[in-house]
């Protein structure tokens, strides 16, 4: 009967991509399969961007009022009528 030495298999797991394989060696560098350097950290969770200026604001620009109704392309001041527009990147002021 032969014996053979036990080795001692270290299963890594990916923090990131939720990997799992086993390691030739102690501490392996990048994981096999996203290839990330931190593969021993959680990722961050990604930041969505939104424009500020697509969304109209909730008061008057001009007068500050508060009294705000629809319009074809944006919001209109019921107090002093002034129309603000949206387009898809800016916002639009007409007297």
């Amino acid at each position: 009967m032969v014996h053979y030495p036990r080795i001692k298999l270290k299963i890594c797991h990916c923090l990131r991509c939720d990997h799992h394989w086993v390691a030739r060696i102690s501490s392996p560098a990048v994981c096999p399969n996203c290839h990330s350097p931190y593969w021993k950290t959680k990722a961050k969770p990604k930041k969505q961007k939104v424009a500020n200026n697509t969304i109209p604001p909730n008061y008057c620009i001009k007068c500050g009022s508060l009294n705000l109704t629809k319009h074809a392309n944006g919001k209109v001041c019921l107090q002093c009528g002034k129309i603000i527009y949206i387009e898809e990147s800016h916002t639009y002021e007409v007297t």
